[in-house]
């Protein structure tokens, strides 16, 4: 038996017991997380309490300047899929310290995750720290100290009140405000075989030069998705007065905290959410450069 091979069976061993107990008998899931990364700063600062998460390199822009390291894994259990990512917040070369490190639950394969600190798929760690993906929870069971190895399990039961972070694979109704201030949702029916791209965008020059190129080029896009705005600007009167003088052809709703809340809104403004027919979510972060590639290899794509 190799030493790695040691470590782990002793893991196994002190977990067994403990969970025996607690639950019907759960597999443990060892994880192995890829090198750590440092990051650099060479975005320009988004505002207070946002960290960016790129190629598993993660940024915190405060007043401070934060520079913080990450290590990162796509994880695979049974019908669920998403990426875990443990970030050194202290650089102290440890990522397994309660109440100062963090964990981050994200799309499993995407490289790109923007969030503000505040958002559910960011939490401390605890002494017991329990994270959940749709529905399925797991509990981060040993974590080593230089965050490498990480045994997670699968757990039946999670509340609210002992969960570090959460995340969703799948869009369901999102909560949004009409443009008549009426509280409704968003609801993205699977009879529609399109894909999705909710754009999330505020009143800004970059905002509305892409709100502008998605209502001229709609014949390249509208075939293959369903565009649906979400605006952050919380001024409601102004957005009418620019929809009345630029109309588009996509309805655009209001940003509420309860949307925020079902998406987890972040500052990197305009971004977009993109779902496949089925809702299912394949990108949370698509800045604008992105999605117009993406835009722009719709007529190929269905040419194939």
């Amino acid at each position: 038996m190799n030493k790695r091979s040691a470590i782990w069976g002793g893991v196994f061993m002190l977990l067994g017991g403990w969970f025996g107990s607690c639950q019907r008998e759960q597999p443990t899931i060892p994880l192995v997380l890829n090198q750590v990364i440092y990051n650099s700063y060479q975005r320009a600062i988004l505002g207070p309490n946002t960290l960016a998460l790129k190629n598993n390199e993660t940024v915190i822009f405060d007043q401070d300047r934060k520079k913080v390291s990450t290590r990162s894994t796509d994880v695979k259990w049974e019908d669920t899929a998403f990426r875990l990512s443990l970030i050194d917040q202290d650089q102290d070369g440890r990522f397994d310290t309660p109440g100062v490190d963090l964990v981050v639950v994200s799309i499993y394969g995407q490289d790109t995750v923007a969030l503000d600190l505040k958002s559910e798929h960011v939490g401390l760690l605890r002494s017991r720290t329990f994270i959940q993906v749709n529905r399925r929870c797991f509990l981060l069971a040993e974590i080593s100290a230089n965050g490498q190895q990480v045994a997670l399990v699968p757990w039946e039961n999670c509340t609210s009140d002992i969960l570090t972070a959460r995340t969703k694979t799948h869009l369901g109704k999102i909560p949004v405000r009409d443009l008549e201030g009426q509280d409704t949702f968003l609801v993205f029916p699977k009879t529609d075989t399109r894909q999705r791209l909710v754009i999330v965008w505020s009143m800004g020059t970059e905002d509305l030069e892409l709100i502008d190129y998605l209502q001229q080029n709609q014949a390249t896009w509208n075939t293959r998705f369903q565009i649906v705005g979400l605006n952050m600007a919380d001024q409601p009167r102004k957005i009418s007065a620019f929809l009345a003088a630029s109309p588009l052809d996509f309805p655009v709703y209001l940003v509420t905290r309860k949307t925020c809340q079902s998406i987890n809104c972040h500052a990197l403004l305009p971004y977009a959410i993109w779902l496949d027919a089925m809702g299912e979510i394949v990108d949370v972060g698509l800045k604008k450069d992105q999605l117009l590639a993406l835009l722009e290899s719709a007529p190929k794509l269905l040419d194939q």
